[in-house]
């Protein structure tokens, strides 16, 4: 079987993981997969956020209602839809971001987001690691995943 569709296939949410540092090049092929996903118009709003930290990972879990395994977890990604990012690089050409003012924007975004969270995913098992994506982000107004 092709290596890429066994990966897929082979998808579970692991929860548990070795408290073992990622190497660096293990960290930058899963984010370099990320940013490098298809984006809705080539728009590239898609940021990553590494937290290694234990108090900051801690934390993360408390917010995110009580998830031990975020703290447990050797790294934790954050993947956000960035208007910020978006909206200087429309700052340096001298435009305007009206993007932020459309659903469509939002939505499109918010899939990219997902695509490159399923990227780097997809990226993480290719290497042997275990991730599980985390959602109870949501109602505090950030969107959180864990690799």
């Amino acid at each position: 079987m092709n290596p890429v569709i066994e990966t897929l296939i082979n998808h579970r949410s692991d929860r548990s993981y070795l408290d073992k540092a990622i190497p660096d090049a293990v960290l930058d092929n899963i984010i370099l997969s990320a940013y490098r996903a298809p984006t809705s118009v080539h728009s590239q709003q898609v940021s990553v956020i590494v937290t290694r930290d234990k108090a900051t990972k801690a934390k993360i879990a408390e917010l995110a209602g009580g998830q031990p395994w975020i703290a447990q977890a050797p790294v934790f990604i954050t993947f956000v839809l960035d208007m910020h990012k978006t909206r200087e690089a429309m700052t340096l050409i001298d435009q305007q971001q009206i993007a932020h003012e459309s659903i469509e924007s939002i939505v499109s975004g918010s899939t990219d987001v997902g695509i490159a969270l399923a990227s780097a995913m997809a990226a993480a098992h290719a290497q042997g690691l275990g991730v599980v994506p985390i959602g109870g982000m949501k109602r505090s107004g950030s969107v959180y995943r864990a690799v």
